[in-house]
């Protein structure tokens, strides 16, 4: 037992102390961890596929917003209706403005394939691309909670239209 004590202290006295105890390895650990921690809060998305997954959430969360039952259900309020139908719209045409952004980086991706690999590896072209992709999912995230929101209201506005046909019946 004192043998593998004895071996692990030197160990750690001769091999490990002098390299942690280096300025220059901390400095690098240090410019590591807070490139990642910036990409994880600025660039939370990097690729394509990330991007179509989070644009393909927000369709479905789109979708879930049913026109008809919006307008069936309060149908004595039109002002709301063409207000919920117009808001719905405007969602839609949104995504289809994000959608054509990720067609784009994509048609920008397959052109640059064919460059020459220094120009592929480009940090500019990089930078551009991983620029463009953040921006993108950024105007996604936007626009998932501006659709969480207005269903929040939509639902508030049912539920006050409710409240105020019981009082009428009262």
């Amino acid at each position: 037992m004192a043998y593998s004590v004895d071996a692990f202290t030197q160990i750690l006295t001769q091999d490990i102390l002098p390299i942690a105890s280096n300025p220059i390895l901390w400095t690098l650990t240090s410019i590591l961890g807070a490139s990642i921690i910036l990409r994880r809060i600025y660039v939370p998305c990097t690729t394509v596929r990330k991007l179509q997954l989070a644009r393909s959430a927000v369709e479905k969360l789109l979708a879930n917003q049913n026109l008809t039952e919006l307008v069936s259900d309060s149908s004595t309020l039109p002002l709301y209706n063409h207000h919920i139908v117009n808001e719905c719209m405007e969602h839609k045409r949104h995504l289809l403005r994000i959608q054509q952004k990720i067609d784009a980086i994509r048609v920008e991706e397959c052109t640059a394939q064919k460059l020459p690999w220094m120009d592929y590896l480009s940090p500019t072209r990089i930078f551009n691309r991983v620029r463009a992709i953040s921006l993108c999912y950024k105007e996604i995230r936007t626009l998932q909670s501006k659709i969480e929101h207005s269903k929040a209201l939509i639902s508030k506005r049912r539920s006050d239209l409710m409240v105020q046909l019981h009082a009428t019946e009262v």
